[in-house]
């Protein structure tokens, strides 16, 4: 397959197909202008490109035009592995890893329906949920923060905003001023869900990252927890070898 890159140049891939049904898997058959694996740049343990996550829209390929929609998504997944080579980061936004896109789906529906910036905030990665534990009876608290901003409590358990009395977070440009979360639409119950939906992706991005650090990072990223893990892995043989 070639790809006519930015300058004019073709870059030609080999490329091993192979069918699973209605999905099909594309890697190259010898690594040789991508890595053999690498989260970040979106390409599976076994090589195998990660064109999208099925959730967010069919990548089955039942015809002909969902088959020129698959090599459509392929060309555009490596024209961008082009422009990793000089961003060294992925460009523009990015699923979660594993399980973690699952509630990323989520998160997104519900940030939509809260109005404002809170959907493009999320794809920016402005929000950050922390967990505190709190009485038997009331359970853990999820704290949601923007830009190291309190914005909201949910408690755990119940999945609710903890004071519904308190001004709702929604950015609507039709209110003249903010009204309390229990006269305003449903969107405690969406800032719950939010909340919610951020704390499962931490969790299981974690989770991936976890499971997957014994991995070699192939070093073209400016950014990857494998290299960091990596890098602490070596300086903690450095430490002990001082000791």
């Amino acid at each position: 397959m070639d790809i006519l890159r930015a300058d004019g140049k073709r870059l030609k891939y080999q490329l091993a197909l192979h069918a699973d049904g209605s999905f099909v898997h594309v890697k190259e058959k010898v690594p040789d202008h991508l890595p053999r694996y690498c989260p970040e740049r979106h390409i599976n343990g076994d090589s195998t490109f990660c064109l999208g996550w099925s959730g967010e829209e069919s990548l089955s390929v039942t015809d002909e035009a969902s088959a020129k929609q698959w090599w459509t998504r392929l060309n555009a997944f490596l024209l961008l592995q082009q422009r990793v080579l000089k961003l060294r980061r992925w460009p523009g936004e990015s699923w979660a890893h594993g399980l973690a896109a699952i509630h990323q789906q989520s998160a997104e529906k519900h940030a939509k329906a809260l109005g404002g910036n809170f959907e493009d905030d999320l794809k920016r990665g402005q929000f950050k949920v922390v967990r505190i534990a709190r009485g038997l009876h009331q359970g853990p608290l999820l704290k949601l923060f923007k830009a190291e901003k309190p914005v909201v409590n949910v408690w755990e358990r119940w999945k609710r905003v903890t004071n519904k009395k308190k001004p709702c977070i929604c950015e609507s440009p039709k209110k003249k001023k903010r009204v309390r979360f229990r006269s305003c639409y449903d969107h405690a119950s969406h800032a719950a869900a939010l909340v919610d939906a951020l704390w499962n992706m931490q969790t299981a991005d974690e989770d991936f990252w976890r499971k997957n650090k014994r991995a070699p990072c192939c070093g073209t990223m400016d950014y990857c927890p494998l290299k960091d893990s990596i890098e602490h892995s070596r300086s903690g043989h450095k430490q002990a070898d001082h000791s």
